[in-house]
């Protein structure tokens, strides 16, 4: 799993090092991605029913401040929430459409990848 360390809407920083010891989805989403928006629907059924055994991170990219914090507002997704400032993190993880989803094993292990919500 490529490190990396980013903003919370909260303030401070989220570090990927915490992810370590449960499986992880990590969702590369924008406010601007109308499949993205569609699909926090089932992210949300999934982080009910997984919550105690899932990390999920949903880290926004290509995004404004006003529309991220505006998306987080609307959709109220209870996850972990980040943005990327600087597309070094997609580049690190080969994101090329939006959305995209990347499956992390508990120690650290990219295990697959999907694009699109499908």
């Amino acid at each position: 799993m490529p490190p990396f360390r980013l903003r919370k809407p909260e303030g401070g920083t989220f570090p990927s090092d915490s992810l370590i010891g449960k499986y992880t989805v990590i969702d590369f989403w924008g406010s601007w991605c109308i499949w993205c928006i569609r699909g926090i629907p089932r992210m949300k059924k999934c982080h009910e029913r997984y919550a105690d055994r899932l990390n999920i991170v949903s880290i926004a990219c290509s995004d404004t401040e006003e529309g991220w914090r505006s998306a987080l507002k609307k959709n109220r997704m209870p996850w972990t929430q980040v943005i990327s400032d600087d597309r070094t993190v997609e580049a690190a993880y080969n994101v090329k459409a939006y959305p995209t989803k990347v499956v992390i094993d508990p120690d650290g292990v990219v295990l697959r990848s999907f694009r699109g919500e499908g």
